[in-house]
């Protein structure tokens, strides 16, 4: 004949509420959440820490994490909704990562004169032209970065307005066809220029 075994259980508020001290080794299960806590004989119940991990506490533990953090995800189930529309998803990280440079980089093309947008960072911009890229103060954030390529004959110049930038030999200029340079973005009136500079 079989044996059948059965632990104490309760709901996780019922057993907050009676607060019992389980017996050295007795387990106590919550019904709703899954949770198991082992009785050491002298702790009451409130004062035990889990045993193992079930499924549903860590679903709540993730949603919480994604609650108190930016951005317009709520609960692990938007999440995974998410995930399966790919233009809601794709929305949801440009939002969440605002003022950070994407993964994959967008491209744009410039044959005048300009001045650089906060839209810009992250941004790849191939310059086709002689054409003077002008930098203001307080633009790109700290950390940002736009990366440049001359893909014609002229020469991509640099400059800064409210901003230094500096520059190994102190070059600002892109004189040669499909060479490239980084503007790396050290702080609202500072950035670094790197790359095939003349």
């Amino acid at each position: 004949m079989a044996v059948q075994i059965q632990f104490r259980r309760d709901t996780a508020a019922n057993w907050t509420s009676e607060n019992p001290t389980l017996a050295a080794g007795e387990l106590g299960y919550e019904t709703d959440t899954g949770n198991i806590k082992i009785g050491d004989g002298s702790t009451s119940w409130t004062s035990l820490g889990y045993n193992g991990v079930s499924s549903t506490y860590v679903t709540t533990q993730i949603n919480n994490l994604i609650d108190s953090a930016p951005g317009t995800l709520d609960t692990l189930n938007e999440l995974a909704a998410s995930l399966g529309d790919d233009a809601d998803f794709a929305g949801t990280v440009t939002t969440s990562l605002a003022g950070k440079a994407p993964l994959n980089q967008t491209i744009a093309t410039k044959n005048a004169d300009y001045t650089l947008q906060a839209s810009d960072n992250g941004t790849i911009i191939k310059v086709d032209g002689t054409v003077t890229i002008t930098v203001p103060s307080s633009t790109i954030p700290a950390g940002g970065r736009v990366d440049f390529v001359n893909v014609g004959s002229g020469t991509v110049t640099f400059a800064g307005s409210g901003v230094t930038i500096s520059s190994k030999d102190s070059a600002l200029t892109i004189t040669t066809q499909y060479s490239a340079a980084t503007l790396i973005s050290d702080s609202t009136t500072t950035a670094l220029l790197v790359g095939d500079l003349g």
